[in-house]
């Protein structure tokens, strides 16, 4: 769909938690996508979640996770 949507560019695709309802399954399947599409987009993927599989990423060298931290007072 964004290949539809975005005409030739590469516009970056963000994602806030889109797998947090997601079974194994799903969610390996998903990351299979995410992996090909990181290919030709710039991904920014959102979570709040300690997901294993991004520690186990290819690139992760140049992508790497980011992690912030909220204090709740």
């Amino acid at each position: 769909l964004i290949e539809i949507i975005a005409h030739k560019q590469c516009p970056p695709i963000l994602m806030d938690d889109p797998l947090v309802y997601f079974d194994p399954c799903r969610t390996g399947k998903a990351v299979e996508i995410l992996q090909e599409l990181s290919q030709r987009f710039q991904i920014l993927f959102f979570t709040c979640h300690d997901y294993p599989w991004i520690l186990r990423m290819p690139d992760r060298q140049q992508i790497g996770p980011i992690e912030v931290y909220c204090d709740k007072h």
